[in-house]
């Protein structure tokens, strides 16, 4: 279980490797490279808690600049508390690029004040007021490939 609160975040019961996966934004197993066995199979909790003037600055921000400060945080936590060493390469991939399809784009803008959500239903997703790129993310994990938007 992963609970974002305003102060931090709690993760119950998982093992660390989702919680590699979430702290460098990777999507594919095949972006991580290296990990140990106990990585993937032993469960751990963690909390992280932020001091009070950090989440008050974090109240002005973007949901998309939280969760980049947030992966930060993720990625300073591993570092520290397990002692992470991270090293960082390109490789080719075989992606899917998204692009419009002849007789226009079927998505609308979102209503400013409209709040996101997708359900995820067979081999159907149906989403509201979602980022394209939450869409492509949940999309390129189920098709085994990154998708470009």
């Amino acid at each position: 279980m992963w609970r974002s609160m305003p102060d931090g975040f709690r993760i119950t019961n998982m093992p660390l490797h989702s919680l590699l996966m979430s702290a460098y934004g990777l999507i594919l197993e095949s972006q991580l490279v290296g990990e140990p066995n106990w990585v993937t199979s032993d469960p751990y909790d963690v909390q992280a808690k932020m001091d009070e003037t950090t989440t008050e600055q974090w109240k002005s921000l973007s949901n998309k600049e939280r969760w980049e400060k947030q992966k930060l945080m993720m990625q300073s936590l591993l570092a520290d508390r397990c002692q992470l060493k991270v090293h960082r390469e390109t490789l080719q991939l075989p992606v899917y690029d998204m692009v419009i399809a002849k007789g226009g784009a079927k998505m609308k803008e979102a209503a400013a004040n409209e709040s996101g959500f997708g359900t995820y239903k067979n081999d159907e997703i149906q989403a509201q007021a979602t980022a394209v790129s939450s869409l492509l993310f949940s999309l390129s994990g189920n098709v085994g490939r990154l998708i470009v938007d």
